[in-house]
């Protein structure tokens, strides 16, 4: 009896850890599962929040950039007043030298001459400029407008020759140079004021030539200084080519001569090139400019603005008569343009 309730007990202890250890199993599943899903969770959550730190810190960048871009687009804009306000600054300082220039100059009469103190200044009776016509009516007053003046550093033609067509040099001082307004008829006969720059030697030449040039009507081009052709990157050969090319009438250009190494007589002021499209700088038969190609066999007396060595051509015998030689009678190469008064050694 005693044994077989012993065997029961037993059967009963059994059961009760058969039931514990499958509790703890059911247990330990339920909180394997519970364990497993909570880190399949975080592992979702892990990943999402690198997903979104890493869209924020791409959204961070361009933000970033954007910064970075204003900040530059503000510098360029702070450089873009300071240029502006330079530029306005430049603009009030030369309107007010022009003012002071302008109330500055003189009118003075001299054998019925007027000379302004800067040449390319309109005259203060007339307001007419250097490029612009003279009217019918003032016929009656062309010396006054045959003019003559000193180049003074700093003054308005110094400031439009300096390190173009003149640069200081050992061959010719400024003080050497005179500045010339020169009224002429250009092609269509219609009464124009040029300007030229001379040297001083050769002043009353020039403006007694050109006044009998007037009287006789003969016809010029264009008379601007050759500075008003010069470009950026120019030397003085290229800017006379391109004053060649637009036909215009000049005298001073401190270069060396075409071809050569010594200083051309216009580097000097003692040279002068008339209308050079019609009368083209020949070497060897060949002319270097196209606009003038018809006119370099075609020279006879009468052809308009062709200059040939004739007492009947009003150019030719004006220029020879005051003592300039004519390029023309060279042999090679020939200078039909080209008068010059060279210094007598």
């Amino acid at each position: 009896m005693l044994e077989k309730r012993k065997r029961r007990v037993k059967f009963i202890i059994l059961t009760v850890l058969c039931v514990v250890l499958a509790g703890v199993s059911v247990a330990e599943g339920i909180l394997y599962l519970q364990t497993r899903r909570n880190y399949d969770y975080l592992q979702s959550q892990k990943t999402e929040i690198k997903q979104k730190y890493k869209v924020a810190n791409s959204q961070l960048k361009e933000k970033d950039d954007k910064i970075t871009q204003l900040e530059q687009d503000v510098e360029d804009l702070k450089q873009q007043v300071q240029t502006l306000q330079q530029t306005q600054t430049e603009a009030v300082q030369q309107n007010e030298e022009a003012q002071a220039v302008e109330s500055q100059t003189e009118i003075t009469q001299e054998e019925g001459m007027l000379s302004p103190s800067s040449g390319n200044s309109a005259f203060l009776d007339v307001q007419l400029r250097v490029g612009e016509a003279i009217s019918d009516d003032e016929i009656i007053n062309i010396d006054k407008y045959f003019t003559s003046s000193v180049i003074e550093r700093g003054d308005e033609i110094f400031n439009r020759i300096n390190g173009k067509s003149y640069r200081d040099n050992d061959d010719i001082a400024l003080e050497d140079l005179r500045y010339l307004t020169i009224p002429y008829y250009n092609f269509e006969q219609q009464m124009m004021l040029g300007e030229m720059i001379v040297n001083k030697d050769i002043e009353e030449d020039v403006r007694s030539i050109f006044k009998e040039l007037f009287n006789n009507k003969y016809e010029i081009k264009s008379m601007r200084l050759i500075d008003d052709y010069w470009h950026v990157g120019c030397d003085g050969n290229i800017a006379d080519n391109n004053s060649i090319e637009d036909n215009n009438t000049s005298c001073f250009c401190y270069r060396k001569a075409t071809g050569g190494e010594s200083i051309s007589n216009h580097g000097y002021g003692r040279a002068i090139d008339i209308n050079p499209q019609q009368n083209p700088y020949v070497e060897n038969g060949q002319n270097t400019h196209r606009n003038a190609d018809e006119y370099v066999n075609n020279r006879y007396v009468g052809e308009p603005h062709v200059i040939v060595a004739s007492d009947e051509d009003i150019c030719y015998s004006i220029f020879t008569k005051h003592g300039f030689t004519w390029g023309g009678n060279w042999t090679n190469p020939i200078d039909y343009q080209h008068f010059e008064k060279a210094v007598a050694y």
